[in-house]
């Protein structure tokens, strides 16, 4: 128990590492690539959507444990309930982000003064 413990710590560490790495190398590139302005807005773009993943809520760690466990036991009719409740949470969740972003990615442009030749770009990666 103690080893697999230790393994996978030092498997989180090289993987956070390895991701580490690989944005500090591949920046630079993607800025050369896209330039300034376009990085920027897919910057700002990333980000906004990042944060709509904490909207998770700890759901899905929770569902994975207790459909192992209920797996584990040989009871379907409870791991088909907690995978269809949390569908229908995932389902509303998706829902009101949606609505959320088309009523507010006209404001969210201007509000970050995205530029004139951007602002279609910058609405269809939104919605």
């Amino acid at each position: 128990m103690l080893k697999r413990l230790f393994s996978n710590t030092i498997a989180n560490y090289v993987g956070t590492a390895v991701t580490m790495m690989v944005t500090i190398f591949l920046t630079p590139y993607i800025i050369k690539e896209l330039g300034d302005l376009e990085y920027g807005l897919w910057r700002l773009l990333l980000s906004l959507t990042t944060y709509m993943a904490v909207l998770d809520l700890g759901l899905g760690n929770a569902l994975a444990k207790y459909v192992a466990g209920y797996a584990a036991e040989n009871n379907e009719e409870m791991v088909n309930q907690l995978a269809s409740a949390t569908f229908f949470v995932f389902s509303v969740i998706a829902l009101l982000v949606f609505g959320a972003i088309t009523l507010f990615s006209p404001y969210i442009i201007h509000f970050f003064e995205v530029p004139a030749e951007q602002v279609t770009s910058a609405r269809i990666v939104l919605s």
